[in-house]
C-alpha cells in the first residue's frame, strides 16, 4: 500500500504530537487498492474548448460599419426598404459574431460555454477573421448603396416660415437694441445728428433710430416675401426744417415743428398701396407689422382724429 507522505505529514504536524494516528487512516485509505506505480484512474477535469479571440482592429472596424450602417438605413428617403433590409441582414451577421466573442467571454469567466447565436461562429474557426469577413461585406454593400442612394435636398422654406424667422429675430434682438433708445438723448427733436441716426439699407436716403431701423429691416424682408418687392418708404427722420415745411405743406395733417415722432426718427410715412385703407398690403402690415414693433396708430386709423394710412411708427417689444 502507497502512502501520500506529504499529506500525511503536513497534517500531522498541523495536529501536534499528540494528534491521534487518523493521518495514517484517511492517507491509507485514499490509496487503498493502488498499486504503486499503476495509473490512476479517477477522472480527470476535461478542458473547455475555448472560443477564439477578436484582435481590437477588427472589433473597432466592426462596430464602425455597424454606425454606419444604423445612419444610412435611418435616412428612409434616399434608400429604398429592399436596400435597408439587406444592410440590416449583414448588420446582424456582424453583431452575431461580436455576441459570440462576448458569450464566449462570459462563457470562460462561468466555467460554462454560453450558447451562441446561430449566425455566430462554428467551435474551432477564427471568429476574428470571421468578423473581419462579414465586416468587408457589410462595408461592400454599404457603399454599393451609398452610390445609388437618391440626393434629396430639403425643400426650401415656405414663405410663412421665413415671415416667421423674421418675427422670431425681431423677438429675440429686442433686448439688445433696447441700448438704442438712449441714441438721441440729449437732442432736442428734428436736431439729432446723422451719425446718431442709421440708414435703411434697402432705402438710400432715409435714416431712423438705429433699433427703429434695424427692426424695420426685418419687417422689410417679411414684407419682400409676402409681396416681391420692398417698402416704399416716402419720409422717415426729418429735421427740424424739414417739419416746418411739412407743416405749412399739410397743415393739421403734420405734427407741430418740435414735437413730431419723424424728429425723434421713429416714424415713417409709406406708399406703394399701403397708403390707402383697406389694400392688402396695409391690412397685412395691420396684422404683422406689430411684431416687429412697428403700427399704423390708433389715431391715424379708419375713424381716428387724423386717418393717415401712410404713418406708421415704432415702439420697442417689450416696452
Amino acid at each position: 500500500m502507497a502512502l501520500t507522505t506529504g499529506l500525511a505529514t503536513s497534517v500531522s504536524a498541523a495536529a501536534g504530537p499528540s494528534a491521534p494516528s487518523i493521518t495514517r487512516a484517511v492517507t491509507a485509505a485514499a490509496t487503498a487498492g493502488t498499486p504503486t506505480g499503476a495509473p490512476s484512474t479517477a477522472p480527470k477535469a476535461s478542458a473547455l474548448p475555448e472560443t477564439p479571440g477578436v484582435d481590437g482592429k477588427t472589433l473597432a472596424a466592426a462596430q464602425a460599419a455597424l454606425q454606419r450602417a444604423s445612419l444610412l438605413t435611418d435616412d428612409s428617403l434616399t434608400i429604398s426598404a429592399k436596400q435597408a433590409a439587406k444592410i440590416e441582414e449583414q448588420a446582424a451577421a456582424v453583431r452575431a459574431l461580436i455576441a459570440s466573442r462576448e458569450d464566449g467571454g462570459a462563457a470562460s469567466r462561468s466555467g460554462e460555454r454560453a450558447p451562441l447565436a446561430t449566425t455566430a461562429a462554428k467551435p474551432g474557426t477564427d471568429l476574428s477573421a470571421d468578423l473581419s469577413s462579414a465586416t468587408e461585406d457589410l462595408r461592400a454593400l454599404l457603399d454599393k448603396t451609398a452610390a445609388s442612394a437618391v440626393d434629396i435636398e430639403a425643400a426650401p422654406p415656405t414663405p410663412a416660415e421665413l415671415i416667421a424667422q423674421q418675427k422670431q429675430a425681431a423677438k429675440a434682438a429686442a433686448a439688445s437694441l433696447a441700448a438704442h433708445t438712449r441714441d438721441t438723448a440729449g437732442y432736442a427733436n428734428g436736431r439729432i445728428p446723422a451719425a446718431a441716426l442709421c440708414e435703411l439699407p434697402f432705402a438710400p436716403g432715409q435714416a431712423l433710430r438705429c433699433d427703429a431701423a434695424e427692426q424695420l429691416e426685418r419687417l422689410d424682408a417679411a414684407y419682400k416675401v409676402r409681396f416681391g418687392e420692398h417698402l416704399e418708404i416716402v419720409d422717415s427722420y426729418r429735421s427740424y426744417e424739414s417739419q416746418v415745411a411739412t407743416r405749412a405743406t399739410r397743415g393739421y395733417l403734420a405734427a407741430v415743428p418740435g414735437y413730431s415722432n419723424h424728429g425723434w426718427g421713429v416714424a415713417i410715412d409709406l406708399g406703394d398701396g399701403v397708403q390707402s385703407f383697406g389694400t392688402a398690403r396695409y391690412e397685412w402690415l395691420r396684422d404683422n407689422a406689430p411684431a416687429f414693433g412697428w403700427d399704423n396708430p390708433d389715431w391715424a386709423r379708419p375713424g381716428g382724429s387724423k386717418p393717415e394710412a401712410w404713418h406708421w411708427e415704432y415702439t420697442p417689444l417689450g416696452s
